[in-house]
């Protein structure tokens, strides 16, 4: 499991024990966004962001987004040496229908990207192959009785023989696992949720030519990571850089970005 920790001053890469993949994963807080910042987003988010970001209903879902997306663009100007207003961002075919509403890259695809929102907090995870990254609040029991029967049926019989009470954190494991690969191969939740298996038990599985780790947050959040693996299946953690990307040294941070080159 990759865990991350918040250090705002000095944020360091947090390694597993385990081979890593070429991944890093940056935890953002929308109440980050404050004073200077704020002012900044105009600058930074594209228009197109920004009129989406007018569309929420609520202030927090709004600021959450913001946040998101500027950590998005930060990390990304870095890693690629451009202006972050400059990042070519662009949508891939779908690989179900071939709309061009699949996964969200960089054009070019020099590296690869996902992110996640969920109650004020969000991950952001940039790699050298494609990836996806799910951040989810624990799941209510209405939820675990609609959705479970929609599982690989061997989650659904791993998920049976739990007791009540581990049921709903469990599902919500093997909830995050399958949208981050989902989100990976860029097709979201149009691929029946039973196609492939990423386990409900403590240690994740992941379809062939591809890693899924989970990542420790805090109680209030679950979250994984899945990276299209280059190398034997064996390799079954990640690397993760973490830093607070806005509130008191945000470039530390994102200069940490710019060294990353992946494997």
């Amino acid at each position: 499991m990759a865990h991350v920790t918040r250090s705002f001053l000095e944020p360091r890469p947090v390694r597993t024990s385990e081979p890593a993949a070429a991944a890093a994963l940056f935890l953002v807080h929308a109440e980050d966004l404050a004073g200077a910042w704020e002012s900044a987003v105009p600058s930074v988010l594209s228009e197109q962001e920004q009129t989406r970001a007018a569309q929420f209903h609520l202030r927090s879902d709004r600021d959450t987004y913001v946040a998101v997306h500027f950590a998005l663009r930060l990390v990304l100007g870095r890693v690629l040496d451009l202006p972050s207003t400059a990042v070519p961002l662009v949508r891939h075919v779908c690989p179900i229908c071939g709309a061009a509403h699949g996964r969200p890259g960089v054009a070019g695809d020099p590296v690869h990207f996902s992110l996640s929102h969920s109650g004020g907090t969000g991950l952001v995870a940039i790699a050298s192959t494609p990836v996806g990254v799910d951040l989810e609040a624990p799941a209510s029991d209405a939820t675990v009785t609609l959705l479970s029967p929609r599982l690989h049926p061997a989650e659904r019989a791993e998920l049976s023989v739990l007791p009540e009470s581990e049921r709903r954190g469990a599902f919500a494991r093997v909830w995050c696992r399958k949208e981050a690969y989902l989100k990976g191969i860029g097709t979201g939740l149009s691929r029946p949720l039973s196609s492939d298996y990423v386990g409900a038990t403590e240690l994740p599985s992941a379809p062939p030519g591809w890693q899924i780790t989970d990542v420790a947050l805090d109680t209030s959040h679950l979250a994984a990571l899945a990276v299209q693996s280059p190398g034997p299946q064996s390799v079954t953690s990640t690397d993760v850089v973490y830093g607070g990307l806005l509130r008191s040294s945000p470039f530390g941070v994102v200069e940490r970005a710019r060294g990353w080159r992946g494997a």
